[in-house]
């Protein structure tokens, strides 16, 4: 009787650490998940933070009827002219159209 208790408590041991590893996985995935999603949300709002600042300047431009303009947001400045607007961040050219 004595065998099968000891045999039952090693199952029981066994089914514990799998369950316990299966967690873990699943907690470092999701974690990883977690992070990849913050940076990609991160990387979206720089995007639209530029493209409303290109967006704004080019209505400007049109506004004033031709001449140079410039708007800056933080560490974004854009320039837009009759042939282009850009993006600057610092000395950076983060985003450019021409037409």
């Amino acid at each position: 009787m004595k065998r099968k208790y000891h045999n039952l408590a090693a199952f029981i041991l066994v089914d514990s650490l799998v369950a316990l590893t299966v967690v873990m996985m699943v907690l470092g995935w999701l974690a990883l998940c977690e992070s990849q999603l913050k940076l990609q949300r991160e990387k979206m709002g720089r995007t639209l933070r530029i493209a409303r600042l290109a967006k704004e300047t080019s209505d400007v431009l049109l506004i004033k009827k031709g001449r140079r303009v410039s708007c800056s947001d933080g560490p974004y400045r854009a320039v837009a002219d009759s042939h282009r607007v850009a993006v600057m961040c610092g000395r950076q050219l983060v985003w450019e159209t021409k037409g």
